[in-house]
């Protein structure tokens, strides 16, 4: 059962790091495109903190830059970003949800 539960919140971690990972190429990407000054800082304050501020603090900041036409190669770039986060996410849900099962099935 310990197993399970290290496992599981093991997989959480490492798919939250990559989901990080995902939201700073996208937010990059946009950033960049927007014509905002230091996309990759953008992208670093959106990706950092456990709330989220960086990324409504770039949110409310982005509405004032109307975002050009993206390349074709970004696009899909961010779409395949999309994806991924998409992926990571449910690999956190799954991580969590094993971790949640180990620690009630221990505790009974």
């Amino acid at each position: 059962m310990l197993l399970f539960l290290i496992a599981g919140i093991s997989l959480a971690i490492l798919a939250g790091i990559y989901l990080n990972v995902q939201v700073y190429q996208m937010v990059k990407i946009d950033a960049f495109y927007r014509g905002m000054n230091h996309p990759k800082l953008w992208a670093f304050f959106a990706g950092a903190g456990q709330r989220g501020d960086g990324l409504i603090l770039y949110l409310l900041k982005r509405r004032n830059y109307p975002r050009n036409k993206l390349s074709d190669e970004d696009f899909l770039t961010f779409q395949t970003c999309k994806r991924r986060a998409l992926v990571a996410l449910l690999f956190q849900l799954v991580g969590l949800t094993m971790a949640v099962t180990a620690l009630v099935l221990y505790h009974q």
